[in-house]
């Protein structure tokens, strides 16, 4: 698996848990949905 996939899924699930009020509750077909809408972009120190 990618870097960037990696990342895209890890704050995709943060973000789903977040919503969820922390129930840790989401499903992998809700993380896969949501880790489409997160965009990477590289940042100057």
């Amino acid at each position: 698996m990618r870097c960037a996939t990696t990342l895209r899924l890890a704050t995709a699930a943060g973000r789903l848990n977040a919503m969820r009020r922390g129930r840790g509750t989401g499903t992998r077909a809700d993380i896969e949905a949501l880790a489409e809408a997160v965009e990477i972009e590289e940042i100057s120190p």
